[in-house]
């Protein structure tokens, strides 16, 4: 197969009542197209029966990160989804210090620098390094 693709829908067979390549329309699709289903679990219950009515096949199942099947009220079928995308590891919290120049008051910013170098009388250091760490 020369390109990537996805079949998806609803198409009102069961593919697990018969897995076998002769009977099976959605094993046929499998094998013709090369592609894997994607869903797994039944996709319409009743009180008697489960059955995978809603499939997704592709060509390229592992670009599928996650697929599924999500329980809702609004039809007799579940609804059918697949997440296709990049893998991506949980981002952890990242804390950023800036500074805001917004308000930045030079003549303020020059009178502390001076109360602190008298405050630590810097010049009383042996060497640069000390000075710099005290500073």
């Amino acid at each position: 197969m020369c390109c990537n693709f996805v079949i998806l829908g609803d198409l009102n067979y069961d593919c697990k009542l018969n897995e076998t390549f002769a009977s099976n329309p959605i094993c046929y699709l499998e094998q013709l197209f090369m592609c894997n289903q994607l869903i797994t679990e039944a996709s319409r219950e009743t009180q008697s029966t489960k059955t995978i009515l809603n499939v997704i096949l592709s060509t390229v199942p592992d670009s599928h990160t996650k697929s599924g099947v999500l329980k809702c009220g609004l039809s007799d079928h579940n609804f059918v989804y697949t997440v296709i995308g990049g893998r991506h590891s949980e981002s952890q919290t990242r804390i950023v210090t800036f500074r805001k120049y917004k308000d930045f008051d030079a003549d303020k910013f020059k009178e502390d620098l001076r109360d602190k170098m008298h405050a630590l009388s810097l010049n009383s250091y042996s060497n640069i390094e000390e000075s710099w760490t005290a500073f």
